[in-house]
């Protein structure tokens, strides 16, 4: 789904074609010019029609463009999500962000549910009239091309999970559809190794997978086979579900073929004939004579069986054809689709167990209204990482971002000024899922970090134990740490709270330089965050814009941010400050 401004149909009538033409022409440039209102927390928002009146030959674009922002921001705050029941009635409807309308829109495709309402074939106008394998595919390009790119696939896959719809959309891949996905999520199509295939090696990230999505890899990962490019981009969607930061991490094809390979076991054991299953019963009728007698009497002294009803004969499925403005059914006469099964249904049927519902995305159930957050300047620090080259370290040693150091930093920060876990903006950060900051884990600074955290040369080493720190002349950033024993050492701080520690300085020194600001002023601003599974919004009033932080760009819009995995934006309202 293309993000922006798209007209479907325009209706102009006039006296003579020039008329026409020349209303054609204004109503463009006045499209173009025109400040759309903010539908707000990256909302995607769908209007049904827009009457514009009269629109004179001698009026100017921007007059015209007035008109049309009023008229849309009466639109925008009617809007009601596109979900509700009373959605196929309203004249503007919104979903929260685009992956959530892509996730809404395959879930109905993938259930044959009705998609009568007006505004389902403008969600992804290239899957409507399809077969449905067709649309899919379809709308999982179309989340390969919003801003976030393969983050966004993998928020898809796991809102079709949520959903139980995820099976259609991975039986819709075809084999040629795997080489693209990987070029999509690496640039390139990286070639399975048939080494990596039979040396099967463990992969821990196997034991910390949920349930539900191990169940999902590994029947697709049996069907397909660990060769095809399609397990593979499969297993790093799922190692990325917990931390979608993952998708950009250079490392991350080899780590799936790894898992890819290690599940193929599992998808063995598990399409393995079950006990209830009649196995003992073809090595009955091969015994000896005199044992299949002594059978056959005892069976015929039981009770006869129950006579069933014949069971009718199901015949084959008819692509379903999906077009506008009809309602997707399987005609009548024909056999019905069977219904998806649910991970966690199959993960009973395999145990014994009763499905339990599982805990609902966070992401998902937040409020509808926006939430107020004490520390609504802590993602200003986004652009402060990137000047010092925090995003360069992290791709430079992958195992700093598989310990979550960027966000361990937000949380770490939030936490040295008072800020509560409870707070909306460190729940939207889901800090309560990182890994700990416990294990060894060695690093060395960049060079554009030393020189941009105003270390102090020359550097000195400081053993202590089994590790070794590199310190400036000052001895208080950490520009390096190695040691040689994996087990921690007692009494020092962990290796990454150093860094943290070194971050922590060399971030307060840059505001005191470039915005004349505090790191405590910068931080905590009250406002309101909204978030979703791709984008987080923080909103603050328009009196709380400060010259200092515009001419250092700290609160300008980030966009995607690929070492946090979100799309962070900014915005300035009327009103957002509480009332005094």
């Amino acid at each position: 789904m293309n993000e922006g401004r798209r007209v479907r149909s325009l209706r102009l009538r006039a006296a003579t074609p020039a008329l026409v033409q020349r209303g054609a022409t204004l109503l463009e440039d006045a499209l173009r010019t025109a400040s759309m209102p903010d539908p707000g927390r990256g909302r995607v928002l769908f209007i049904r029609s827009l009457a514009l009146g009269v629109i004179r030959p001698d009026r100017s674009p921007s007059s015209l463009a007035l008109a049309l922002e009023r008229r849309v921001a009466a639109l925008a705050r009617d809007a009601v999500h596109a979900e509700e029941e009373r959605a196929p009635a309203a004249h503007a409807v919104y979903f929260a962000d685009a992956v959530q309308a892509l996730v809404a829109l395959g879930s109905r495709l993938a259930k044959r549910a009705p998609m009568g309402a007006w505004f389902w074939p403008l969600v992804v106008p290239e899957a409507w009239g399809k077969p449905v394998d067709e649309a899919l595919r379809a709308v999982l390009q179309a989340a390969m091309e919003t801003e976030p790119g393969p983050a966004a696939a993998v928020a898809l896959v796991e809102g079709m999970v949520e959903r139980g719809a995820v099976g259609p959309l991975l039986g819709a891949l075809r084999w040629v559809d795997g080489p693209g996905l990987a070029r999509a999520f690496w640039g390139h199509a990286p070639e399975v190794s048939r080494g990596v295939v039979l040396a099967r090696a463990a992969a821990p990230e196997l034991e910390v997978m949920p349930g539900r999505v191990r169940v999902v890899l590994e029947e697709w990962v049996g069907t397909w086979g660990p060769e095809d490019l399609r397990s593979v981009w499969l297993a790093a969607v799922v190692m990325s579900l917990a931390r979608p930061a993952r998708v950009v991490d250079a490392e991350l094809p080899a780590r799936a073929m790894r898992v890819a390979a290690a599940v193929v076991p599992m998808a063995e054991r598990a399409r393995a004939p079950r006990p209830e299953e009649p196995v003992e019963e073809r090595v009955e009728l091969e015994a000896a004579p005199e044992v299949e007698e002594r059978r056959r009497v005892e069976r015929a002294e039981e009770p006869g069986p129950v006579s069933r009803a014949p069971r009718p004969v199901e015949e084959p499925e008819v692509p379903v054809q999906v077009r506008p403005e009809v309602e997707v059914e399987a005609p009548r006469g024909e056999a019905r689709r069977p219904r998806p099964v649910a991970p966690e249904e199959k993960v009973a049927r395999r145990t014994g167990e009763q499905p339990r519902s599982e805990e609902p995305r966070r992401a998902d159930s937040w409020s509808e209204v926006p939430e107020p957050t004490r520390a609504g300047g802590l993602l200003f620090l986004v652009h402060a990482l990137e000047y010092l080259g925090l995003p360069q370290m992290l791709s430079e040693q992958p195992e700093l971002r598989e310990r979550a150091v960027a966000e361990h930093f937000l949380a770490w920060v939030a936490a040295r000024l008072g800020v509560p876990l409870e707070d909306p903006v460190l729940r939207a950060l889901r800090v309560e899922e990182l890994p700990p900051l416990a294990a060894p884990c060695g690093f060395t600074l960049t060079e554009r970090l030393r020189e941009r955290s105003g270390a102090v040369l020359p550097a000195r080493g400081i053993i202590q134990g089994d590790r070794t720190l590199e310190v400036d002349a000052r001895g208080r950033l950490v520009l390096s740490l190695r040691h040689s024993s994996p087990e921690p050492l007692g009494g020092i701080p962990p290796d990454l709270e150093l860094l943290l520690r070194t971050l922590y300085l060399a971030t307060a020194r840059l505001l005191r330089t470039r915005a004349r600001l505090s790191l405590r002023a910068l931080v905590l601003r009250p406002g309101r965050i909204a978030a979703t599974s791709t984008h987080l919004d923080v909103l603050f009033d328009h009196t709380q814009a400060e010259l200092h932080i515009r001419r250092a760009g700290l609160d300008v819009d980030p966009g995607w941010v690929p070492w946090l995995g979100r799309v962070i934006r900014y915005h300035y309202l009327h009103g957002e400050l509480p009332p005094t």
